[in-house]
């Protein structure tokens, strides 16, 4: 039990009858409470609120004791399963951000098995090319039938997201049309954070390309230096270059950036494969969470409301 004050704009409310707590935890999160407790609200946006006797009023289903401790047990079941595959996740992560820490780093002391060969160090320019993405005007934005514009908005942890599209019908040039093995950057942003995050095209990705705030980086090595470009040390070369006003990675700037690739390209391809790996990892423990987060919200439709009773 918690000890403290509450502020005048809750209310609060003790049971009068045995109740398991966590299956009103569940519970009052159902889209048939919540949209029956809107109705009960009056004010405007955030000044909403309801009366304590419009809220004594709202009918709940109460199902037998026994029955909520099991629909809980089952409802926590899914909770606990999500939280576990959270943190399997972060483990991933860290462990990711060790390897990108300690194998790309030729001074780490830590090498692949196998592996013992020269790295050199070498400007993005000397191993790539790069450009600027499309400018469009607002008359050439159209419906999902157009081109998918990828911006900063389609960039989210090193993956491409699809949340916020933008399409266009204009032409594209050939240069600017995305292609499997490309890394799309982030070049021009209001946030200086968000400049320097990047996406690798590991598919085929026909009519897209990308708007003029981003950039294109095409090599032999984008496997390898895709994973370089998740440092820190990439990062820390690309703040030097913000302006006092302008937060842009200019293409002079990114392909005067630096780095050290290993000489042997089988050491190159194994780091890369080790990374993606993890990245594959991690996409599939989000999926894994995706389908339990989905299987707890159609059981708690069915258990919270009494189209299925479960047996204690």
């Amino acid at each position: 039990a918690l000890e403290g004050l509450v502020s005048p704009a809750y209310t609060v409310l003790k049971n009068t009858m045995p109740i398991a707590d966590d299956y009103y935890k569940n519970y009052f999160k159902t889209v048939d409470f919540i949209s029956r407790l809107n109705s009960a609200t009056y004010g405007i946006r955030d000044g909403k609120q309801i009366g304590y006797e419009d809220f004594r009023a709202l009918v709940l289903h109460y199902p037998p004791l026994k029955e909520q401790q099991k629909i809980a047990e089952i409802l926590n079941h899914c909770d606990k399963v999500i939280e576990l595959k959270q943190r399997l996740i972060e483990e991933e992560r860290c462990r990711k951000n060790w390897m990108m820490r300690k194998l790309l780093d030729p001074d780490s002391g830590v090498r692949l098995s196998g592996f013992s060969g020269k790295w050199i160090q070498k400007k993005l320019g000397q191993l790539g090319e790069s450009t600027i993405g499309l400018t469009y005007d607002l008359k050439d934005v159209c419906d999902v039938h157009g081109k998918l514009v990828l911006r900063s908005s389609n960039i989210k942890d090193g993956k491409f997201v699809f949340d916020d599209n933008v399409y266009v019908s204009c032409g594209i040039p050939e240069e600017l049309n995305v292609k499997k093995g490309d890394i799309i950057i982030c070049a021009r942003n209001g946030s200086q954070k968000l400049i320097g995050k990047s996406a690798y095209v590991n598919q085929d990705m026909p009519n897209c390309t990308f708007g003029a705030f981003m950039t294109v980086y095409r090599s032999n090595e984008t496997e390898f230096i895709y994973h370089f470009l998740q440092t820190n040390s990439f990062l820390k070369q690309v703040s030097k270059s913000f302006g006092a006003r302008i937060n842009q990675l200019t293409t002079k700037t990114l392909l005067s950036i630096k780095m050290y690739i290993p000489v042997d390209k089988d050491e190159k391809a194994a780091i890369a494969k080790l990374l993606f790996n993890s990245d594959r990892k991690v996409d599939l423990l989000e999926q894994e969470i995706t389908q339990w987060q989905l299987k707890k919200k159609a059981l708690s439709q069915l258990l919270l409301t009494g189209l299925v009773r479960v047996t204690a």
